[in-house]
């Protein structure tokens, strides 16, 4: 399995747009799971000296819901968009359909679901 490049990343994205995808974040201890209709996916460079958000963003844009850990009831997504913080020492890889987003804050794996 090797590691995917940006453009990579961006054309597998880009192929799920009109999909329902799923989404499980492993961030700072905590795990979130997100479904999310796909309909735009954009990259934003960020101008923030906030650590917290990194130096460019991933936004996964589309209606969704979030569940904030297993059994706890689900919200919908905030702004209808899910962030991910890029930098340059992330991890991209792609195994039997699932992406995977490793960066120095997290693990990030999506996939979407089957069509009927």
């Amino acid at each position: 399995m090797a590691d995917l490049s940006i453009k990579e990343l961006d054309q597998v994205l880009q192929g799920w747009r009109g999909r329902t995808i799923r989404v499980e974040k492993e961030e700072q201890g905590n795990r979130d799971q997100v479904t999310l209709e796909l309909d735009r996916v954009r990259y934003v460079k960020n101008e923030s000296i906030d650590d917290y958000v990194g130096h460019y963003v991933l936004e996964l844009h589309g209606a969704g819901t979030v569940e904030p850990e297993p059994g706890a009831p689900q919200a919908s997504l905030p702004g209808a968009t899910f962030e991910i913080p890029l930098t340059t020492q992330d991890q991209y890889r792609l195994q039997q359909g699932r992406l995977e987003l490793r960066t120095p804050r997290g693990a990030y794996r999506l996939w979407p679901e089957p069509t009927s």
